[in-house]
């Protein structure tokens, strides 16, 4: 649904958590179509579903790691609190 905010021109996302305050969320996208309204949008949105307190950031990458099975993981959750 935070997605929904954003043209379609993501090709993967990961959301990845390892404290309990704070997601960043890997965008693999084409950036043909991405301009810097889009991440604070997406900011923007991630917090209104997460939380005003949680600290968001938006790394854009080339490539997101498929799981051991082969398959792209949405969530990743290695919070340990």
């Amino acid at each position: 649904i935070m997605l929904d905010c954003l043209p379609k021109m993501i090709v993967h996302a990961q959301f990845h958590q390892k404290t309990k305050d704070e997601i960043t969320i890997l965008l693999q996208i084409d950036r043909n179509y991405f301009i810097l309204d889009y991440e604070k949008r997406l900011i923007k949105e991630a917090k209104k579903c997460l939380g005003e307190n949680m600290r968001v950031i938006v790394k854009l990458v080339d490539e997101i790691p498929r799981s051991a099975s082969g398959k792209y993981r949405l969530i990743v959750n290695e919070c340990q609190e």
